[in-house]
């Protein structure tokens, strides 16, 4: 295959050698990130991997992570991004799905407790009988899976150019000389592009978080002065809650991956006096609204299109998102026709301002003796009760919901809430009790009915 220029190496030209791009407990600077990249080119080239070469990598998130996506696209590889704490069995069903040429792995360390890891030695390996590249795929991930399988999507160069232009394009956006602690994964698109590519590009500076405490990440903030807090709505929730002094430096955050209960946002803005900032859009698309704001980032609003190339557009109230071609390299053909995506997620376009709000996803739709019942809603009636913090409700014959806080009051008792906020066919069947609603790594509440029942409840 003919040579393939790295998609992104304008990005890593920009500023001096000397300039901070990341810290953890030590600091990595854009130098470091060149000169590190170009010996792992070097190894990879040894290896045999070069132009449209594809590669799945396991590496736990860290400098070394960085460094090896950015050798990888140098010497015109696509790499697999698959996340190296995932369970073994998971991980080698994406690669026999994939089937990659070679692999670029190191060991995940026990006891991490999902720590990030600054330095990882590399071993790569090759497979024998592996498909090459797609020719203008320039980077694999996966979807979350919270629903179930995870789906694999192709993106390509244009896209991910097009989607940090997007990033730029929000009011509030960090830049450079500012810093933002990142507590989204590496490994997923938001922390990804919107956070190790964003910073590579604008010149800001990422603060990974020592340790997974709240307090411990807390304090990283603190002692870094950042301006900017980048996560999950748990994270959110977490620090809305956490005692200590604040950030005296926060001026703005982006929450991403599912709506951020109403009281976790108001518990935020009074603690720090700053918004919690929506972005929407999912890993085929990267981003495609937000507001940092506040004006329109109060679920269900998840803001505005981002820029100027985004288009969106409801179908009986589901949201397509136009994208120039299928993301998906496996299947899935039923949810791309005419340039448009589904998303299968319901949403509210607001015409004049072009503000969009999502309800929830069509599949949460069900029907219980002939009337149409929104397992949203269900979860909204049980998120309202004060003890609980978290809820997930599915439907496979019956109604069921999974609920976690601290001091739950018996299964029977959150019934009867049930039955004083909600008409009959909407009352679970059971509710399962814990202190905390599983997620998947990207940080999403499991909805897969099978995968919940795995975990202990009360």
């Amino acid at each position: 295959m003919a040579a393939r220029a790295w998609w992104g190496e304008e990005l890593l030209d920009r500023g001096p050698e000397d300039a901070p791009l990341a810290r953890l407990r030590g600091r990595l600077t854009r130098g470091g990130l060149r000169s590190g990249a170009r010996e792992l080119a070097d190894l990879f080239r040894s290896a045999g991997i070069g132009p449209g070469a594809s590669v799945a990598v396991y590496v736990p998130p860290g400098f070394t992570l960085m460094r090896t996506l950015v050798g990888l696209w140098s010497v015109g590889a696509q790499p697999i991004l698959i996340d190296a704490r995932a369970p073994l069995g998971e991980r080698e069903r994406l690669v026999a799905l994939c089937e990659p040429q070679f692999l670029v792995a190191a060991a995940v360390p026990e006891g991490g407790d999902g720590e990030l890891v600054e330095e990882s030695p590399l071993t790569v390996s090759v497979r024998p009988g592996g498909r090459p590249a797609d020719e203008d795929i320039c980077l694999v991930q996966f979807s979350s899976g919270s629903t179930g399988v995870p789906k694999v999507i192709g993106r390509t160069g244009r896209s991910l150019r097009d989607e940090l232009v997007r990033y730029a394009s929000l009011d509030g956006m960090p830049g450079r000389g500012e810093r933002i602690l990142l507590l989204n994964s590496l490994v997923h698109t938001v922390g990804l592009i919107g956070g190790f590519l964003h910073a590579l590009g604008s010149g800001a500076e990422l603060v990974l978080p020592v340790g997974t405490r709240i307090g411990a990440v807390l304090e990283t903030g603190r002692e870094a002065e950042v301006h900017a807090v980048f996560g999950i709505p748990l994270h959110f929730d977490l620090l809305s809650r956490a005692s200590g002094r604040p950030l005296r430096s926060l001026r703005v955050t982006m929450s991403a991956g599912e709506p951020l209960p109403e009281a976790a946002y108001d518990r935020f803005l009074e603690r720090y006096g700053v918004p919690v900032g929506q972005i929407y859009g999912m890993t085929e698309t990267g981003m495609v609204t937000g507001d940092l704001t506040g004006s329109k980032s109060r679920a269900p609003w998840v803001g505005y299109p981002a820029g100027d190339t985004v288009e969106l557009k409801s179908v009986d109230s589901e949201l397509h998102v136009r994208v120039d071609r299928s993301p998906y390299l496996h299947g899935h053909a039923d949810r791309y026709a005419g340039g448009w995506l589904r998303t299968y997620d319901r949403c509210v376009l607001d015409e004049s301002t072009g503000a969009l709000a999502i309800l929830g996803r069509l599949d949460s739709v069900v029907t219980v003796g002939g009337m149409k019942v929104d397992l949203a809603e269900i979860e909204g009636v049980l998120r309202g009760h004060p003890a609980i913090q978290e809820a997930v409700v599915v439907h496979s014959g019956a109604i069921e919901a999974y609920v976690g806080g601290e001091g739950l009051p018996p299964s029977g008792e959150l019934i009867r809430w049930c039955q004083r906020n909600l008409s009959p066919a909407k009352v679970p069947k059971a509710v399962f009790t814990s202190t905390a609603v599983p997620r998947n790594r990207s940080g999403k509440l499991l909805r897969n009915r099978d995968l919940l029942r795995s975990h202990s409840w009360e």
